[in-house]
């Protein structure tokens, strides 16, 4: 996907509905890369639902290594339990770092099973809310570069698989819906026969595909279809 869309807005309204366990919608971030090679490792099933269980995990994960490091320490489990999370918290904005305030400041806000309003949570670590308000906004910043991060890692990955399976080698998410960077008016079930096509047959080919185009091949004609597929020639003359 675009890095452009992992913005910390962006990561702000994701670490939202995770926490609240609402529905991510049309989040761009559930067509991330590292969400597809997390989900292939794992040996689950690549749907909307995965794909949002997956994102909340990985969300997860980047917080808690990013508070490890900024804790000087190794990655562990930070307490999820209130009470010792706010102790936590506390200690993490007595030492005056303002990485480490944020990172502590998100994971309390997020992962931490609380009633507290971030109003009472700045009281009792002994700052302002404005200060708490902006080392989270901070955090969604952090968190954002380190997400960015892990996709490039995970596109560099994804981008090429030879000889991988052709399931490894066929990915499915909204974010390669426009391979030009513009969306197309209209799918072309020819073209997007012909994609997955190449990636079952060579195994130096790598499929992506919006689910509009998976669709499209679904809805094709059957008649057609095998037409196609057993005349190659007139497949790729488009």
């Amino acid at each position: 996907m675009d890095a452009r869309d992992i913005t910390p807005d962006e990561i702000r309204e994701t670490l939202r509905a995770v926490r609240f366990a609402k529905p991510l919608g049309a989040s761009p971030l559930l067509g991330l890369d590292a969400l597809t090679l997390a989900l292939r490792e794992s040996g689950a099933g690549d749907t909307p639902e995965t794909r949002a269980w997956m994102l909340g995990r990985l969300l997860g994960r980047l917080c808690r290594d990013g508070l490890a490091r900024a804790r000087g320490g190794p990655p562990g489990e930070p307490s999820d339990a209130p009470e010792p999370a706010l102790a936590q918290l506390e200690a993490d904005f007595r030492r005056d770092r303002p990485d480490l305030e944020a990172w502590s400041a998100v994971w309390f806000r997020y992962f931490v099973l609380t009633r507290l309003e971030m109003r009472e949570v700045a009281s009792a670590v002994g700052v302002v809310y404005r200060t708490l308000a902006r080392r989270l906004a901070h955090g969604h910043a952090l968190v954002a570069d380190a997400l960015i991060e892990a996709e490039r890692a995970a596109t560099a990955q994804v981008a090429v698989h030879p000889g991988a399976p052709p399931r490894a080698r066929v990915h499915i998410a909204d974010a390669v819906s426009a391979r030009d960077g513009t969306e197309p008016a209209e799918v072309d079930p020819r073209r997007a026969l012909a994609t997955l096509l190449a990636a079952v047959r060579s195994d130096d080919e790598v499929a992506r595909l919006a689910p509009a185009e998976v669709a499209s091949i679904v809805r094709w004609p059957v008649a057609d279809a095998v037409y196609l597929l057993r005349n190659p020639g007139r497949l790729a003359a488009g």
